[in-house]
């Protein structure tokens, strides 16, 4: 992690990735988990559906 402009930067490596796994659907997947642990973090800890 580092700071970035505008918020935090977070470098990943996802090893063990199945072959028929377009990188495409692998980063959406983690856009999204990100997306999620922001709004948890950014809410103060209450989950959202």
């Amino acid at each position: 992690m580092s700071d970035e402009d505008a918020g935090t930067r977070v470098d990943t490596v996802h090893d063990g990735v199945p072959p028929g796994v377009p990188a495409a659907d692998n980063e959406t997947g983690w856009r999204m988990a990100l997306a999620r642990l922001a709004a948890l973090v950014e809410d103060g800890g209450r989950p959202h559906a």
